[in-house]
């Protein structure tokens, strides 16, 4: 992440703790924009459930402070999160 400027360069799929700590304020937001995005896209079976913004970097900022995080998917972990909200 560091050194690219605009979007992130890393997908939502490939991020991780590493890549959560390395990454400023924007990029976190965009990250989380993304995962929201792919959580959020049609499913068979009902509405999807979300993490609000301020949730989903406190969910990260609480996991990816710990060093045996380091390589933790931050889409696992968003996802497992979402799944005992509430749908929109």
């Amino acid at each position: 992440m560091p050194g690219q400027s605009g979007e992130s360069a890393l997908t939502a799929r490939e991020a991780d703790c590493a890549d959560w700590n390395e990454a400023t304020v924007d990029e976190r937001g965009t990250l989380i924009d993304a995962l929201e995005q792919a959580e959020a896209a049609p499913t068979t079976g009902g509405s999807p459930a979300v993490l609000s913004e301020d949730q989903a970097f406190d969910l990260f900022d609480n996991y990816c402070s710990e060093g045996f995080a380091r390589a933790f998917k931050l889409y696992k972990l968003y996802a497992r999160a979402a799944a005992f909200q509430a749908p929109p």
